[in-house]
């Protein structure tokens, strides 16, 4: 859904966020990362983003970026495990919302029977630099498209969005 929905009330009751993921396709949740947390990872990033950039002429030679559908100013960085990455995504899943979002929406609910588990599929940065034209879809979409089940996927703004992204 649009509205954002604190953390706190996705750990209280993950089963109306889970609702909304089905029916939208999509749910916020607000302050699943604090803005500490959010600061040391855009930092991290930048200097990654900065470091892969100048060792390798070809962006792709490494496999360091994904696809992306707009190059101009835009990449899509695969992050390394590190204290950054690793204490971020710590931070999200142990604000309950998230863990007991994909809980319930991939029925691991506690009691629930047997647990399916979760693979971490892909950890990356998408990166736009001001001015960069819009992404309407992501790249992933497209095995959505191709009749298959699309994972479950988490975005986290780590800088103002709202000012600096060409409309």
């Amino acid at each position: 859904s649009r509205a954002g929905r604190p953390a706190a009330a996705v750990a209280a009751d993950p089963a109306a966020a889970a609702d909304a993921l089905r029916a939208d396709g999509v749910v916020r949740i607000d302050g699943a990362l604090s803005a500490a947390a959010a600061d040391a990872l855009a930092a991290h990033v930048d200097a990654e983003l900065a470091a892969a950039r100048s060792e390798k002429p070809s962006l792709d030679a490494d496999g360091r970026f994904g696809p992306v559908l707009s190059r101009t100013n835009r990449w899509d960085l695969k992050l390394r495990r590190g204290p950054a990455v690793d204490g971020a995504l710590a931070e999200v899943l142990a604000s309950g919302g998230v863990a007991k979002l994909l809980d319930h929406a991939l029925g691991d609910e506690p009691g629930g029977g047997e647990k399916k588990g979760a693979t971490l599929f892909e950890l990356a940065a998408l990166v736009s630099d001001p001015g960069s034209p819009r992404q309407p879809v992501h790249s992933a979409v497209g095995i959505v498209l191709l009749g298959t089940h699309m994972p479950p996927s988490a975005h986290s703004a780590l800088k103002s969005t709202l000012r600096q992204v060409a409309v």
